[in-house]
């Protein structure tokens, strides 16, 4: 099945991630998967929940992100503005999760 990751988000632990990925199956629509991704020690990177949706409920998610973010005092750019990927110290640092084998 062909996927795109879109983004890797970082979340507070430095040990799990949410991807966001695009999946082009050629029989049915694309989809987007959001998965909650955590390191494990010997493993590497590993799904921990998947949920998948159509576009028309991706629209939806952003449209509700979006008033979400404003509630909190966030700007009508949400989504426009670039954030850099924090990167541990070498020493500490596990795999990227696009490295993760599929």
């Amino acid at each position: 099945m062909p996927e795109t990751i879109i983004a890797s988000i970082p979340q507070e632990q430095d040990d799990t991630v949410l991807e966001v990925a695009l999946i082009h199956d050629g029989a049915t629509e694309p989809r987007v998967e959001l998965r909650s991704l955590i390191w494990g020690t010997g493993l590497g990177w590993y799904r921990r929940q998947t949920l998948t949706m159509d576009g028309a409920t991706a629209r939806d998610l952003i449209r509700s992100l979006t008033q979400a973010h404003r509630r909190m005092g966030g700007s009508a750019e949400f989504g426009r503005k670039v954030i850099p990927f924090p990167r541990p110290s070498v020493s500490q640092a596990p795999a990227e999760p696009q490295a993760m084998q599929r």
